[in-house]
C-alpha cells in the first residue's frame, strides 16, 4: 500500500504552473486593456526598435512563408531580396526571427502586427510565468506552496520585463532560464539530462545572443550550487560532475552549428565598421546610482533613460524587503548570509565593471539598453527571499521592524542622494513599504484568536494582492515613459490601414514593372509626413514589394557605403538607411519603377492616391534599370567614393552627373543635376549665430597634436567617456581636419534660441529642387524646413552629408531653407541647391540599350540572366555583393568583380550567354559537418553516460538500488 502510495504521489500534477500560467495571461490582458493596447484597444504596441526593425522583420518573415521556392531551396531560405536592396538572411534570422512562436504569425494577416506582437508578449510572458513556479517550487524548502506561484507571476511583471517587452526577440530567453535552471536543479540532484539538454537547444535556437547569457549564468548557477551543497568534497565527483555539464552544452552548440555558423559569420562580417573607445569610467555605476532601481517606479524619458539605463532589477517591494530581512535576521545562518552576499556583489560586479558587464554581452557595448543581461540576476533575488519566507513564522518581529526601518531609510537615500525624483513615486514606495510590513509583520504571528482564526489563510492572499497589484499596475502607471504598455506611440488602426497602402504599391509597382522592367518600389519618408500613427520603417516588408531602405545592424555595410555616396540619410554606423528622397537617377540605378510620397513629385509620372485616404500619391518611373544591364567597362574605375576626400567643393549634384557619364558615356554627355548659379542663391542669414574660426591654441595642445601618434584611438588626457574613432571603411577621416579649416562654425549666442541658418533660392525652371548639405563628415544636430514647413531632423552625430528633395516648383519660384540647431555649435562645409532635369535625363536615359542583358528569373538567392555583350561592355547588377555568391556562366563558375565593392558585376565573352547567380551562406557546409559531429557526439555521450550511470545506481546482485529521498 506504501508503494501504491507513493506512485500515486510521484505522478501528482503541480498545479502551481498551470495558475502562474493563466493567472500571468489574464493580467497582462488587464493591463493591456487599461493601457488600450490593439487589439483590445486603439493603441500601438509598437514603439523604438520595435516598430524600426523587429516588427518589420517580422511582416518579412511571414510574407516569405507565402512565397515561391527557387530552383535552390537553400538559396532561398538564406537570402531576401526584402532585406534593403537584398542580403544574407541568415543573421537577421538567428537574431530576431527565430523563436518558433513567430510561426503562429502564419494565421494573421500582416497589417494585425500590433495584435500579433501583443500575443507574443502575453505568451511569452505567460511561460515564462509559469517556469518560474516550477524553478521556485523545486527550490522550494518547505511545504508552502502559494509563494511559488506568487514569484512566477511577479518574474513576469520584472522591470526588466516591462522596460524590455518590446524587445520580443529576447523573451525567449527570459522566459526559457527558469526552466533551464529547473532542469540544472535536477542534473545537480538526480543527474537527469534530458531536460536541460532540449531546453538548452530550445535556447541557443531561439536567439544565440540572449543564451550565451543564459547558458553562462546556468553554468555558474550549477557551480555555486554544488559548493552549496558541499558536492565538490570529492573533488573528482564534483569536477566530473562539471565537465559531463559543459560537455552536453557544449554538444548542443554543436548540433546548432549548420545554423548557428553561418549565423555568426554573417554578423561578424557585418559588424559596425566605427572604432568606439572603450568608456574611460572602469566602473559603470555606484550603489548611489542603483537604490532606487530597488524601489518600484522609474522617472524619466524613453529618449533619456535607454540609451544608457542602469540594470533593471527591480521585482517587487516584496522581494526587496526579503533580502533584507534575510541579512537581518539571525535565523538565517552566518555561512547563507556569506555564500548569498558574495552572491550578491557578483551582480554588481557583473554589471558595474566594464569589462565583466561587456563580457556577460558577448564581448559587446551596446549603443543603446545597457545591461541586457540583468535579468539572469532576477533567480537569484528570489531564492533569497523564498528562504525568508520558508522561515517566516520562526523570525522576531522586532527584526522585522529593524528590516522595515532599514527599507524606508534605503528608500530616503534614494529619494535624496539616488535618482528617485519624483515626489508621486516616492509617496507611493513609502504606503507600498508600509503595507508590505504590516503583513509581514503579522504573518509571523503563530496564534490568533478564534474571531480572526483565518487569517493565517487571509494575509498570504492580501499580500499576494497587493504585490500583482504594485508590479501590474503601479509600476507601469510609474513608469509610464518606459514602459512598452504605457508608452504611447500611436493609433494602430491608422497604422493598419497603412500597411495596406503599402501592399497596394506592390500591384502598382507590378503593373509599372510591365512597361519599365522595375524590380522594386519606395515609400519617401519626409519627417513632417511621417507621424507616428502611419508606417515609416521597411515599408516593403509590410507591402511585399523589394525596396531600397533598411535598418539592422548585420546590414550590409559597403552598401550601405555607396548609397551614403548618393545623399541619401545613411547613420554613423551604416547600420541603416532611409529612402529620404525621390530622384529619377538613383531610382533608375537601384531599379525601382513605383514609388509612394505625400508630396506631389513632378519627375515621375501620376497613377494614383491610396484608398484609405491617407495622403499617399503614388507614381511610376519611366527611366528604370533593370536588375542586371550593360555598362561600360571602364565603369568601375570611376572614383566613386571621390566625395569622402573632399575638403571644399563637396557638391553632390555634379558628383551625380559624372557617376552617370562613367556609366554610359555615350549617352549621358550633357548634365541634368544642375547645381543652381550663386546669382540664383543667398545666405546664409544667421541668427542667433556667431562665426568664428580660430585657430588659437595652446603650447600643451600643439605638443600633443605633434607628438600623437595618428592611429592612436584616443589622445592622452582625453576624459571623453566614448570616443568615436576612425570609420574604417570611409574616408572622411582621411579629410577631416582640412575639411573643418574650410567649414564654417556657427556659436550658438542665446541658449533660449537655436542657431537659425536661412538660405533661399530661385528656380531656374520648372521642376524638382533639391537641397544638398555638405558636412566635414557626420552632422550635428538639426531640423530642417522647407518654405517654414519642417521636412526632416538629425541627432547629434548621426547622419552623413545629405540631399533633401524641396517640392516641385515653377520657373522663377523662390524657395526658403531654414536650418535651426538647438546645440552650442553647428558646422557646415558648404550647402547647394540643385535643379533636376527630367526632360534633359529622359532623353539621354532613352539612348540606353537595356535589352543587352534580360533577367529571366529571380527568386532570394538566385538570379538567372541571358547576356549578349561586346567586349567594351560589362554587366553590372544591384544585386549587393557578400560572400556566398557564385556566378555561373553557361554553367561553369566564373568570376565576380565586385562593382564599387557594393554591387555583383562580372564580364561576359562576345556573344549570348547564360549567367546565374546562385547564394549559398558562408559557413553552411562547416556548420552542417559540425552538426553531425554534434549528433553523433550527443548519441555517444547518452549511451556512454547512460550505462555509466545504470552501473552505479545497481546493488552488487544487479538489483536496483533504493531511491535516495
Amino acid at each position: 500500500m506504501q508503494e501504491v502510495s507513493s506512485l500515486k504521489q510521484s505522478r501528482k500534477i503541480h498545479l502551481g504552473p498551470f495558475v502562474a500560467f493563466f493567472a500571468t495571461m489574464i493580467l497582462y490582458i488587464l493591463l493591456a486593456l487599461v493601457c488600450r493596447k490593439y487589439p483590445l484597444g486603439n493603441y500601438s504596441t509598437s514603439i523604438s526598435d520595435l516598430q524600426a526593425q523587429y516588427a518589420p522583420f517580422l511582416a518579412m518573415y511571414r510574407g516569405r512563408m507565402d512565397s515561391g521556392i527557387g530552383p535552390g531551396f537553400l538559396s532561398s531560405l538564406m537570402y531576401s531580396f526584402d532585406m534593403g536592396l537584398g542580403g544574407n538572411y541568415m543573421a537577421t534570422f538567428g537574431y530576431y526571427l527565430a523563436s518558433p512562436f513567430n510561426l503562429l504569425f502564419r494565421f494573421f494577416d500582416v497589417s494585425f502586427i500590433n495584435g500579433f506582437v501583443l500575443l507574443l508578449m502575453v505568451l511569452k510572458m505567460s511561460f515564462a510565468s509559469a517556469f518560474m513556479c516550477m524553478f521556485m517550487e523545486l527550490r522550494a524548502e518547505s511545504t508552502k506552496k502559494w509563494y511559488p506561484v506568487l514569484f512566477g507571476i511577479v518574474y513576469g511583471f520584472s522591470s526588466y520585463a516591462m522596460a524590455f517587452l518590446f524587445q520580443i526577440m529576447w523573451l525567449d530567453g527570459y522566459m526559457l532560464l527558469p526552466l533551464l535552471l529547473y532542469f540544472t536543479e535536477q542534473f545537480i540532484r538526480k543527474d537527469r539530462k534530458a531536460g536541460f539538454i532540449v531546453t538548452l537547444l530550445f535556447v541557443f535556437f531561439s536567439n544565440f545572443y540572449i543564451a550565451y547569457m543564459v547558458g553562462i549564468f546556468s553554468f555558474l548557477y550549477l557551480v555555486a550550487r554544488m559548493f552549496y551543497l558541499g558536492m565538490f568534497k570529492d573533488i573528482r565527483k564534483g569536477i566530473v560532475k562539471v565537465i559531463r555539464f559543459g560537455i552536453m552544452a557544449v554538444l548542443d552548440a554543436l548540433i546548432l552549428c549548420i545554423f548557428l555558423v553561418p549565423t555568426g559569420i554573417a554578423t561578424l562580417t557585418n559588424s559596425d565598421p566605427t572604432v568606439t573607445g572603450a568608456d574611460s569610467h572602469f566602473v559603470l555605476y555606484d550603489l548611489t546610482d542603483i537604490v532606487d532601481h530597488f524601489f518600484v517606479g522609474v522617472s524619466g524619458e524613453f529618449g533619456d533613460v535607454m540609451p544608457s539605463n542602469l540594470p533593471w532589477f527591480f521585482v517587487s517591494t516584496l522581494v526587496t524587503s526579503l533580502i533584507i530581512l534575510f541579512f537581518v535576521t539571525k535565523k538565517i545562518s552566518v555561512k547563507d548570509k556569506i555564500f548569498y552576499g558574495l552572491m550578491l556583489a557578483g551582480v554588481y560586479i557583473s554589471t558595474a565593471i566594464y569589462w565583466f558587464d561587456v563580457a556577460w554581452q558577448v564581448m559587446d557595448s551596446p549603443n543603446w539598453f545597457w545591461h541586457r543581461h540583468a535579468f539572469v540576476f532576477i533567480p537569484l533575488f528570489m531564492i533569497i527571499a523564498s528562504k525568508v519566507i520558508d522561515i517566516l513564522k520562526d523570525i522576531d518581529k522586532k527584526e522585522i521592524l529593524i528590516s522595515g526601518g532599514i527599507v524606508l531609510g534605503l528608500l530616503l537615500f534614494a529619494r535624496n542622494f539616488g535618482g528617485m525624483e519624483s515626489d508621486k513615486t516616492f509617496l507611493f514606495n513609502i504606503s507600498m513599504i508600509v503595507s508590505f510590513y504590516i503583513i509581514l509583520f503579522f504573518m509571523t504571528r503563530n496564534e490568533w484568536s478564534e474571531s480572526f482564526a483565518d487569517m493565517p489563510k487571509i494575509l498570504p492572499v492580501l499580500l499576494a494582492i497587493l504585490t500583482c497589484f504594485e508590479v501590474v499596475y503601479i509600476d507601469p502607471l510609474l513608469s509610464t515613459d518606459i514602459s512598452t504598455m504605457t508608452l504611447f506611440t500611436g493609433r494602430a488602426d491608422e497604422y493598419s490601414e497603412s500597411i495596406q497602402a503599402m501592399q497596394d504599391l506592390e500591384e502598382v509597382r507590378t503593373l509599372a514593372a510591365v512597361k519599365n522592367n522595375a524590380f522594386r518600389a519606395e515609400n519617401e519618408i519626409i519627417s513632417d509626413y511621417g507621424i507616428t500613427n502611419y508606417l515609416q520603417e521597411h515599408p516593403n516588408m509590410f507591402g511585399g514589394f523589394h525596396g531600397m531602405a533598411f535598418f539592422n545592424s548585420s546590414s550590409n555595410k559597403p552598401l550601405h557605403r555607396f548609397i551614403k555616396q548618393l545623399g541619401y540619410a545613411v547613420n554613423y554606423n551604416y547600420f541603416a538607411v532611409q529612402y529620404s528622397y525621390a530622384a529619377p537617377d538613383s531610382d533608375a540605378f537601384m531599379s525601382i519603377g513605383a514609388i509612394t510620397t505625400m508630396r506631389d513629385y513632378s519627375a515621375g509620372a501620376y497613377l494614383a492616391d491610396d484608398r484609405f485616404d491617407i495622403g499617399y500619391h503614388f507614381y511610376g518611373n519611366s527611366c528604370v534599370l533593370p536588375l542586371a544591364f550593360a555598362a561600360d567597362k571602364g565603369a568601375g574605375d570611376f572614383d566613386f567614393y571621390q566625395l569622402e576626400k573632399k575638403t571644399e567643393g563637396k557638391d553632390y549634384f555634379a558628383f551625380r552627373n559624372l557617376w552617370y557619364r562613367s556609366l554610359f558615356p555615350e549617352s549621358f554627355t550633357e548634365d541634368y543635376f544642375i547645381t543652381l548659379d550663386d546669382e540664383l542663391v543667398t545666405g546664409p542669414v544667421v541668427t542667433n549665430g556667431m562665426e568664428v574660426n580660430s585657430d588659437l591654441t595652446t603650447m600643451t595642445e600643439l605638443l600633443r597634436e605633434q607628438d600623437a601618434d595618428p592611429d592612436d584611438e584616443d589622445l592622452p588626457g582625453d576624459e571623453t567617456d566614448e570616443v568615436k574613432d576612425k570609420d574604417k571603411l570611409g574616408q572622411e577621416d582621411l579629410a577631416l581636419e582640412e575639411a573643418s579649416k574650410n567649414a564654417r562654425k556657427f556659436h550658438r549666442m542665446n541658449k533660449d534660441l537655436p542657431i537659425y541658418l536661412e538660405y533661399t533660392a530661385t528656380a531656374p525652371a520648372t521642376g524638382e529642387m533639391y537641397f544638398n548639405l555638405s558636412v566635414p563628415n557626420t552632422s550635428g544636430v538639426f531640423d530642417i524646413y522647407v518654405d517654414n514647413i519642417f521636412i526632416s531632423h538629425a541627432s547629434e552625430g548621426t547622419f552623413f552629408s545629405q540631399i533633401f528633395r524641396l517640392g516641385t516648383y515653377n520657373e522663377g519660384d523662390e524657395v526658403k531653407v531654414t536650418i535651426t540647431s538647438d546645440s552650442k555649435s553647428f558646422t557646415v562645409l558648404e550647402a547647394y541647391f540643385g535643379y533636376f532635369d527630367t526632360e534633359r535625363f529622359k532623353s539621354q536615359f532613352d539612348t540606353v540599350d537595356t535589352s543587352k542583358v534580360t533577367v529571366d528569373e529571380v527568386y532570394d538567392g538566385y538570379v538567372k540572366m541571358t547576356a549578349d555583350i561586346d567586349d567594351s561592355r560589362t554587366v553590372i547588377t544591384t544585386v549587393p555583393y557578400e560572400g556566398g555568391w557564385t556566378l555561373y556562366i553557361d554553367g561553369q563558375e566564373a568570376e565576380i568583380k565586385p562593382y564599387q565593392q557594393a554591387f555583383i558585376s562580372f564580364d561576359v565573352p562576345s556573344g549570348p550567354h547564360t549567367c546565374e547567380l546562385k547564394f549559398i551562406a558562408p559557413g553552411f557546409k562547416t556548420g552542417a559537418v559540425m552538426s553531425a559531429v554534434g549528433v553523433a557526439g550527443m548519441l555517444v555521450f547518452v549511451i556512454i553516460d547512460g550505462r555509466k550511470g545504470t552501473k552505479k545506481n545497481r546493488t552488487p546482485e544487479g538489483s536496483p538500488a533504493p531511491e535516495k529521498s
